[in-house]
């Protein structure tokens, strides 16, 4: 992620640049790819980053979108250690909020962690935290009885049901009780 500014208001953004060179090596990638600009095109909630704009020129592709500068949701706890309950309930209710707004939507993140959670500011009041859920290469647009089948997400975040590559929209609900249990812990429940 590169920092941009949006030359008519001078409000600050963050621009991710893709190469289309790695992107046309690989057509599951660029699929991938295409899928995710539909995602973020579609989605405009407070507590999802928002995406402004999309541009591409001959060598790459710029998605411009909100510019999050408090950081991984993941650097926070490894820097505060344990999250109280008053602060870890109001990431939560806000990760919820969230997920009910996407799946509503019929899109399912797919990848939920604390590492594609980000902080909107770097000055933190510890109460007061406004999360922004972030990446959707592994998202997904699904009708609520569809089943899908690809293993998409990080291992130790992951529903039993992806692993056995039978599951739907839940799969984010379980993501979102380890994400819970890492506030609280320190540490996600299966760490070894």
């Amino acid at each position: 992620m590169h920092k941009a500014k949006h030359k008519a208001t001078g409000e600050s953004r963050a621009c991710k640049k893709i190469s289309k060179a790695q992107i046309d090596k690989d057509p599951a990638s660029k699929a991938e790819m295409c899928a995710e600009i539909a995602l973020l095109k579609s989605i405009n909630h407070p507590n999802v980053m928002k995406t402004y704009e999309f541009y591409e020129d001959p060598k790459y592709i710029y998605i411009i979108s909100e510019l999050c500068q408090g950081g991984e949701l993941f650097d926070y706890i490894v820097e505060s250690g344990t999250i109280s309950e008053p602060v870890s309930a109001n990431i939560m209710s806000q990760l919820f909020t969230a997920i009910s707004y996407m799946h509503n939507a019929g899109i399912i993140h797919r990848d939920l962690k604390p590492e594609n959670l980000l902080l909107e500011e770097q000055s933190l009041d510890k109460g007061r935290l406004m999360l922004k859920v972030a990446d959707f290469g592994t998202g997904a647009l699904s009708h609520s009885s569809e089943t899908l089948t690809e293993f998409r997400g990080t291992p130790w975040y992951v529903a039993p049901e992806v692993i056995n590559r039978k599951y739907d929209a839940r799969c984010d609900i379980w993501s979102a009780g380890i994400i819970m249990y890492t506030l609280l812990g320190g540490t996600p429940p299966f760490f070894n």
